[in-house]
């Protein structure tokens, strides 16, 4: 049941379609069931076949995932509602069209304030270096270090799903 909980929205549009849950993780569907597999009697087509279909599940999950869940954890807001700059120290992942489960984590090293004195570029120090990204292109990870205080609310740092703050 746990597994079963919602990292997303649940989506309004169609019945067929759910939302991400950890169990996806898991068990490759929101309910834990597995579909029964059908056996080939060719062991070479049996393994083409369960090749293709992980390879199909997994590039399924992680277009939903960005689709889903990164827009949550993205700091972009209207202009008329106040966000919690980037600073110094915060833990990040670097947003990029890359292949699936290669987003980049790193901790900003330095900002880089734009001609209005807010924020928009940083330097993130990433176990492959420093990158210079713009913040539209960095997600703030709300972390917080046992026996620090709360991070602010989730709306500042574009949300989350979970009202329980992961530590570090």
């Amino acid at each position: 049941m746990v597994n079963s909980r919602p990292l997303t929205f649940i989506p309004l549009e169609t019945a067929d379609h759910e939302s991400l849950t950890p169990n996806h993780f898991l068990m490759l569907s929101s309910t834990g069931v597995r579909e029964p597999e059908k056996f080939p009697t060719d062991a070479g087509a049996a393994l083409r076949n369960s090749w293709n279909m992980v390879k199909h599940t997994l590039d399924n999950f992680w277009r939903r995932w960005v689709i889903e869940y990164l827009p949550t954890i993205i700091r972009r807001t209207k202009w008329f509602r106040d966000v919690k700059p980037i600073q110094v120290g915060d833990l990040v992942l670097v947003v990029d069209e890359n292949v699936r489960n290669r987003w980049i984590r790193g901790r900003v090293s330095r900002t880089i304030p734009g001609k209005d004195g807010v924020s928009r570029r940083a330097e993130v120090q990433t176990s492959g270096g420093i990158l210079k990204r713009p913040a539209t292109k960095l997600a703030v990870l709300d972390v917080v270090r046992s026996g620090d205080a709360k991070p602010e609310a989730e709306a500042t740092r574009g949300g989350g799903c979970s009202p329980h703050q992961p530590t570090v």
